[in-house]
């Protein structure tokens, strides 16, 4: 072992909050949940979380989105930022001592810029106009004052874009997205000064690709893989994911993936259940994600780029967590058994297979309990008590007594909760808490709670990611032109999780052990429960998601079975 190479970590003996050095580590694995009602931010907290981690130099796994290609929008920048930027300025002419297209032209905003900002801003209803008079309206007075949230890209980020061998993408549709050809003469005599007759009438249609000297980074780049349905395509897969992640890395290229191109009812479950099951032997063992050393890199740690740093470092990053591992109480569709025993054997392990883990939920009782008891930290986003559950009411409590803390701070007398009403009906006194401490059902969609296993509570501004924010309205195909075809002749062969006799089998088997636990042994149905999740864990027994069952299931199981033999 080189000495070089050697660094020191220390863990203090004392216990330490979380919040002391920075919740967010990118030196110690963690599992995040996000948790909140829908259109409170969930998604908006986890892409600005995985964009931080991505920054520190980890390779991203962003394996699961919205059907509507959500997760995708890495790779897309519609200058929003800029744009906004430039309605600012147009709304500060308002209390200005001349007219806004005099304030704009100020500001070297011309006549033809203004009129179409103009426009924009009377249709949203930032301003209203009758033609004569111009009136700054609330939507315009919240925008101006930084209270409403809007999407802020102004950057794209590179990405390789996993769809199944039987999905055609039409490359020239990708090619013109990663602007891969020549959009007119302008920009061509920017690079070159000859042009032959032929290739001019290519450019006039659109049709002229760019010299790969002269062609930028395509921002997607498409891999087609084998879906691991069954074990011969699984050998395939494997490799094929493999070089996958070492090109991404390689690359800076964020892995993404999205059911919504998967056309069939197994593979995309089958798909992401491989990738996860894949990981400890990707980074433990396969020694393509170990940490590199001064000797690897060639020059001294202090030299080092974040690549550098966090070589063998990944985050896998999953929206709608309850699709992939649903709890017994939802009936998802049939195949995500697979991904959610995949993910629940995964997640207690995530932090010594050096990876970072991100998922969102609305409703804790859709998720299987096996999975959102593993994290480390819950982001709680707004929400009500209803969705939230029983094992919350412990933060609508603690939020309150941190807002009676706050009062008596500033020298109100108040022992109750019941008489916080009094202070908070008025503005001002209510926005200084609000701002502080705001209730967990009122919170802005660009805030949230960090809450910690040992009971530490943080509020945290989410701002909005670097890169396009895609709302329910957008559609990817339209923002981007890709567009793509189906091969029927590739559909993949699939195994259902589902085999008939050897489920009854199997089923027959723990009735037998029931029988024997209960009569013979004379063990309570809690007792039994309690057995049969360990042999679930142990691998004695499939998973049957006997750990989100109440005692009560296996006494009525039990008797249903005895009835039915008796017969």
């Amino acid at each position: 072992m080189n000495v070089s190479d050697f660094t020191p970590s220390f863990r203090s003996k004392k216990p330490q909050k979380f919040m002391d050095d920075g919740w967010l580590k990118t030196n110690e694995p963690q599992v995040i949940l996000f948790q909140g009602m829908r259109g409170a931010g969930k998604g908006v907290a986890v892409d600005k979380t995985a964009e931080e981690l991505y920054k520190a130099g980890i390779l991203i796994l962003h394996l699961w989105g919205a059907r509507s290609f959500e997760n995708l929008y890495w790779a897309i920048n519609k200058d929003c930022k800029e744009k906004y930027d430039v309605i600012r300025i147009i709304l500060q002419g308002f209390g200005q001592n001349t007219s806004l297209k005099q304030w704009a032209f100020h500001n070297r905003i011309f006549e033809k810029e203004f009129q179409y900002y103009f426009e924009i801003m009377k249709n949203s209803g930032l301003i209203s106009s009758d033609g004569k008079m111009v009136k700054l309206e609330k939507l315009g007075r919240e925008f101006l004052n930084g209270e409403i949230m809007h999407c802020n890209c102004h950057k794209a980020y590179p990405i390789v874009w996993i769809v199944p061998d039987y999905i055609e993408v039409d490359s020239e549709s990708l090619d013109k997205f990663n602007d891969q050809y020549w959009k007119d003469l302008n920009e061509y005599k920017q690079f070159l000064l000859e042009i032959t007759t032929e290739e001019k009438q290519l450019l006039i249609q659109g049709k002229l690709k760019k010299l790969k000297q002269f062609a930028p980074n395509p921002k997607i780049i498409v891999k087609t893989i084998t879906p691991p349905t069954n074990s011969s395509r699984k050998e395939i897969f494997q490799k094929q994911f493999t070089e996958i992640l070492v090109q991404a890395r390689d690359e800076r290229r964020i892995v993404v993936m999205n059911p919504a191109i998967f056309e069939y009812a197994n593979d995309k479950f089958d798909t992401l259940a491989e990738i996860i099951r894949m990981i400890p032997y990707l980074m433990n063992k396969s020694g393509m994600f170990s940490p590199l050393s001064e000797s690897d890199v060639g020059k001294a740690k202090k030299y080092w780029s974040k690549k550098h740093s966090s070589w063998h470092k990944i985050a896998i990053v999953i929206n709608e967590l309850r699709s992939v591992a649903p709890s017994s109480r939802l009936s998802g569709e049939r195949e995500s058994s697979k991904s959610k025993k995949a993910i629940y054997d995964f997640i207690p392990e995530a932090r010594h297979m050096k990876t970072w883990f991100l998922g969102d939920y609305q409703n804790p009782d859709d998720l299987y309990a096996g999975v959102r008891y593993q994290s480390n930290i819950v982001v709680i986003k707004r929400a009500s008590r209803n969705i939230l559950g029983s094992d919350w009411t412990w933060l609508f409590e603690k939020i309150q007594k941190d807002r009676m803390g706050l009062l008596r701070k500033k020298g109100k007398r108040i022992e109750r909760p019941e008489d916080m009403w009094q202070y908070e009906k008025h503005p001002q006194i209510k926005k200084y808490l609000d701002d502080r401490r705001p209730k967990v059902d009122e919170m802005p969609d660009n805030i949230g709670y960090l809450t910690f296993i040992n009971g530490e509570v943080a509020r945290w501004r989410f701002d909005m990611p670097s890169f396009h924010h895609k709302t329910s309205l957008e559609d990817f195909q339209k923002d981007t032109g890709i567009t793509w075809k189906i091969n029927s002749k590739k559909k993949p062969i699939e195994t259902s999780t589902v085999n008939t006799t050897q489920k009854k089998k199997t089923k027959q088997e723990i009735l037998n052990r029931i029988d024997q636990m209960h009569v013979t042994d004379g063990k309570s149905f809690k007792q039994i429960k309690d057995e049969l999740v360990q042999m679930e864990k142990d691998g004695t027994i499939p998973n049957m998601d006997y750990e989100n069952k109440e005692p009560i299931y296996f006494n009525n199981l039990w008797n249903r079975w005895k009835k039915k033999n008796s017969t």
